[in-house]
């Protein structure tokens, strides 16, 4: 289940359920014009991804060299 992670938002935690169950409600014509109505819902949260993968992804690299470097020198 995907509800159980901490890093998504209610409303995202939302979305996602909904966009799910529609799968196999309905006729094929409907399901074609739900999924293509929020193919910007989907892109704005891509695009929203990048950014922030750009914005942190350094960040994230450093950190996490700084650790590993702090637990060999608490080893040695």
């Amino acid at each position: 289940e995907f509800c159980d992670y901490s890093f998504l938002k209610k409303d995202e935690k939302t979305f996602i359920r909904d966009y799910f169950l529609t799968f196999g409600q309905g006729d094929s014509l409907s399901q074609k014009n739900y999924f293509s109505s929020v193919a910007s819902t989907i892109s704005a949260y891509k695009s929203k991804s990048e950014v922030d993968a750009k914005k942190y992804g350094d960040l994230y690299f450093k950190l996490g060299f700084l650790f590993g470097l702090a637990v060999l020198v608490l080893l040695i």
